[in-house]
């Protein structure tokens, strides 16, 4: 703790003990034993009157603006507005203090983040004070997936989708509940999300997530888990996106294991990047990245074949860009997938088209699993909405 705010701080606690002792008569005696503990200090009853009522003010005011700020992020409840705090170590009475609440309501938050699976969250003593962290755990490693093979030549369809962003008023959700129609009657059981399943929270870009659906946490997880579409037979399996990880980067929440929790028909993949063998000589490379697009996509296409060696698949599906496009190259069908977003405003302010829609994929393979063909079918809604 800096110099300056040792001293506000035991300047606040000398003049509550001698106002709570006498209320009438207190500042003189707060002042001598101030000059006694900071005798480096030039003190004067003027001078600390006026420390110790600004302090007062900012105690008051201050979690007053935080409750504010967590309103307009959608975060209504203790346990919400706590976790968005717990990056870093806190103590257990300042962060009460903060947030308006008791030390037991903040013990109880903890608890019952806990048991929503928050396990990373710790209490601890250390010189008689009681500490609260959240301590952060690594992004999901890259995991193999391998489809059951019964070593019998077979056409095999599945579906490809991404950037669906629930909670988002620009979700086109309509259209993502027509999609899984088709995919059930195209007799597809099997569904890949590319990740940005959920629209997530950025807190640089409040103004850009005002007037959603689903705003914060909580909001978007009950939103997506009670509204997503589901299919007798369809599973849906889904990697996380950099939108579904903001709730990593603010609080360590992790958003797609929270909903496919709930959610017997869903299935999560790895952060960012999963790899699934659909039959022992053919994989499925499912990859989130996170930087800018192109303004060409199939030269971006082409340089992510040309880069990314450690994560190219036989066939690769590349989602973040609400892009459609295809090429083929060094052995690799690689497809941009587009998504289920209308352009936002955000999207619009810097220029970018969102492509609607999604893929179908039937592949033909012999009894050793090698691909005899490959038949995109690239459903689009563009015409629809531009």
């Amino acid at each position: 703790m800096k110099k300056t705010e040792a001293y506000i701080k035991r300047l606040v606690e000398v003049v509550e003990k001698y106002k709570k002792a006498n209320p009438n008569a207190f500042w003189q005696n707060a002042l001598n034993q101030l000059k006694e503990e900071f005798p480096e200090k030039y003190l004067t009853k003027e001078s600390i009157r006026w420390s110790y009522r600004t302090a007062d003010r900012r105690n008051k005011v201050v979690p007053q603006r935080a409750l504010f700020r967590d309103t307009l992020e959608g975060l209504d409840t203790l346990e919400e507005r706590l976790l968005k705090r717990l990056n870093r170590k806190v103590e257990l009475s300042a962060i009460a203090h903060y947030l308006m609440a008791t030390e037991d309501d903040i013990m109880l938050a903890v608890a019952k983040l806990q048991l929503k699976g928050h396990t990373g969250i710790k209490m601890w003593q250390e010189a008689g004070k009681t500490y609260i962290k959240h301590f952060k755990k690594a992004k999901e490693k890259a995991q193999d997936f391998v489809r059951p093979w019964d070593g019998k030549a077979k056409t095999i369809k599945i579906a490809i989708i991404g950037d669906t962003h629930f909670g988002s008023k620009y979700c086109l959700e309509d259209e993502l509940e027509l999609a899984y129609d088709h995919f059930a009657a195209e007799g597809i059981t099997d569904v890949y999300h590319g990740g940005d399943l959920v629209e997530g929270f950025k807190q640089n870009r409040v103004h850009t997530f005002i007037g959603n659906k689903a705003i914060g946490f909580t909001d978007q997880l009950e939103y997506t888990v009670k509204n997503y579409p589901q299919r007798d037979g369809i599973t849906t399996h889904i990697i996380s996106g950099n939108h579904d990880l903001f709730f990593m980067e603010d609080s360590m929440a992790h958003m797609i294991k929270s909903i496919v929790a709930q959610r017997d028909d869903m299935v999560f993949l790895g952060d960012e990047f999963a790899r699934v063998w659909l039959t022992p000589k053919i994989d499925l490379g499912i990859v989130h990245p996170n930087d800018g697009v192109s303004s060409n996509p199939f030269t971006k296409l082409y340089n992510y074949i040309e880069r990314a060696d450690h994560k190219l698949c036989r066939i690769q599906t590349i989602h973040h860009y609400h892009k459609n496009a295809h090429i083929y190259h060094r052995g690799v069908d690689a497809f941009f997938v587009p998504s289920f977003q209308l352009q936002s405003p955000w999207m619009n302010a810097k220029n970018l088209r969102s492509d609607l829609g999604y893929l179908i994929l039937t592949i033909k393979v012999d009894s050793q699993g090698n691909l005899l063909s490959l038949l995109p079918e690239h459903v689009m809604l563009n015409n629809k909405y531009y």
